[in-house]
């Protein structure tokens, strides 16, 4: 996203690196929450068979850190989303298969990023929605593109009315139905959410058992990454370190799920790495200001307030806490990684049972800034200095 005018020469540059044909799209920025929705067009009829929230963050990228199956939209958002999609989708030619969008509702009405003849990636169609609902999508499309009647689809889905958005100074009368309108309903909750990392370069990874041992988990899918390989604060949605899927009859037991178990994994950097050390100080070049964010937004406040004393060596971090520390431990806030400041401090304590003295304003401020990995790297990093 491009911010400034300050932004633009970089961003430019950047899509032109990233695209294979040398052609860039420049496209006007739509302010709104995001969803995805994928379908199935078969004589005549349009049958959706997945609605998900997606859950996107830490501008000026856009990181999808998961999804929600079913979305959470009211009836009215989600009807009206509906039908744009169904009239993009016939204004595209879509007549038989698989089809799929990107869709925002924005102050002006669903407006839409992307209709694709495909199925969604991103485990939406292949594991959150046959959790969801119980129907095997890819079987069903598979069936239509081979000619054959996807029977299943046919006997899960029900009736959609078709209710276009129509603005409040709307002159023209609303877009004629395109298809007859069918949803294969979810029943369930399933939730996917993704782990991430700071920069610098990776000593270890752990905690991959304790996630899939989480309650209501069905799947977790690390990325394939080793130790001496460098870890990145994602700019693209294949930078991330790994993904949970939850299943639920519960749709809060579902998400705490996911973000339990994305909470477990843990990736342990080498000390003394000039990246970390960057991202640390807060260093960002011009084009990406504010970016990486701060793993709480609490470091802003505290930011450049000093932190007098030591942690002694081998001590619990939580025994000295400093008084302009305290509160914040109560706070709900998590970080990236789903863990509150309270939680990353404990998980501190577990993993580094023995340490180094630790100055509090490095503890704190590296805690809040990069959450327990920049907190266990600040350990690492003195340990060796000693």
């Amino acid at each position: 996203m491009i911010r400034s005018r300050e932004e633009i020469v970089c961003a430019v540059e950047n899509a032109v690196e990233s695209s294979r044909t040398g052609t860039i799209i420049l496209e006007r920025y739509m302010e709104g929450p995001e969803y995805s929705i994928d379908a199935v067009v078969y004589n005549g009829t349009l049958t959706v068979t997945g609605f998900a929230d997606r859950h996107i963050y830490y501008p000026p990228y856009f990181i999808e850190t998961g999804h929600t199956m079913p979305t959470a939209a009211g009836e009215k958002e989600k009807a009206e989303l509906i039908a744009a999609f169904a009239a993009g989708v016939k204004a595209l030619g879509l007549t038989c298969g698989a089809a799929k969008a990107d869709i925002k509702y924005t102050p002006d009405g669903p407006e839409i990023g992307e209709i694709a003849a495909r199925l969604s990636g991103g485990y939406m169609s292949g594991w959150t929605f046959p959790y969801s609902s119980g129907l095997n999508l890819t079987e069903q499309a598979l069936l239509i593109a081979a000619g054959r009647v996807p029977e299943k689809l046919l006997r899960m889905r029900r009736p959609v009315d078709f209710r276009p958005y129509v603005s409040s100074g709307a002159s023209a009368s609303p877009c004629e139905q395109p298809f007859e309108l069918y949803e294969v309903v979810s029943k369930k909750t399933s939730a996917e959410r993704a782990w991430i990392s700071i920069p610098g370069t990776i000593a270890s990874i752990s905690g991959i058992r304790h996630s899939e041992r989480t309650r209501f988990v069905k799947n977790v899918f690390p990325r394939p990454v080793h130790s001496g390989e460098e870890a990145v604060f994602p700019r693209n949605n294949v930078q991330k370190c790994g993904n949970a899927i939850s299943l639920s009859k519960n749709r809060d037991k579902a998400v705490n799920a996911s973000c339990r178990a994305c909470s477990r994994a843990f990736i342990r950097l080498e000390p003394h790495n000039e990246r970390t050390e960057r991202f640390l100080k807060g260093e960002t070049s011009a084009d990406e200001r504010g970016f990486p964010p701060p793993a709480y937004r609490s470091f802003l406040q505290l930011e450049h307030t000093p932190l007098s004393g030591i942690i002694p060596e081998n001590s619990s971090v939580l025994r000295s806490v400093p008084p302009e520390i305290q509160p914040l431990l109560d706070s709900a806030e998590t970080d990236w990684n789903y863990l509150t400041l309270r939680k990353s401090a404990e998980r501190f304590d577990r993993l580094c049972r023995k340490h180094p003295a630790i100055p509090q304003e490095r503890f704190w401020k590296a805690l809040l800034k990069g959450g327990i990995q920049a907190a266990v790297y600040v350990s690492d990093s003195l340990s060796e200095n000693k």
